[in-house]
């Protein structure tokens, strides 16, 4: 998605199924990497989508804590309670950037919510692995729960578009 030539927009593809949790990080930021080796100058925007599974509403998820917790991957690595940064302690928490209320209010024709707290499963441990490595990076990271069983896949087509138009407009 190109806007008047300023922002682009990539899609990377990352499938997984609590496959493998490190090899899932690694190749969503060996792919950024690419991005910011291509474009230096350019604000990298990573979103992060999510089947909700719960409901039929959109999610934003705006923060991350330290914890991993999820079911067994391919490896038989089982976390319960782990920190995924070593070197802080579980409790901690990073956040996006993005102004998650900004973007918010501009998607009002969607059902869209944002979470007053963290899950925590494998999205959260990708996530949190993002916000960690975007430090360095500069890219901003951001987690989306799209509806799993959408009876509309034009309204989700339309509701990432727009996403995607907001948070270029909130950049620029």
């Amino acid at each position: 998605m190109r806007n008047k030539g300023n922002s682009v927009v990539y899609s990377c593809l990352i499938k997984m199924a609590a496959l493998d949790a490190g090899v899932s990080i690694k190749n969503i930021h060996r792919g950024l990497a690419d991005r910011i080796a291509t474009f230096p100058n350019k604000r990298q925007v990573i979103i992060h989508m999510f089947d909700n599974l719960s409901s039929q509403e959109y999610f934003i998820q705006d923060r991350a804590r330290n914890e991993a917790s999820f079911t067994t991957d391919i490896r038989n690595y089982r976390p319960r309670k782990e920190p995924i940064n070593k070197a802080s302690p579980i409790s901690h928490t990073l956040s996006t950037s993005l102004n998650v209320e900004y973007l918010k209010s501009k998607l009002i024709s969607y059902p869209l919510h944002l979470l007053d707290h963290e899950k925590l499963y494998l999205d959260n441990f990708i996530f949190y692995s993002s916000l960690l490595r975007s430090a360095n990076s500069g890219a901003i990271p951001i987690l989306v729960y799209i509806p799993h069983n959408l009876s509309d896949l034009q309204q989700a087509t339309n509701f990432i578009l727009e996403f995607c138009k907001e948070i270029a407009i909130y950049l620029n």
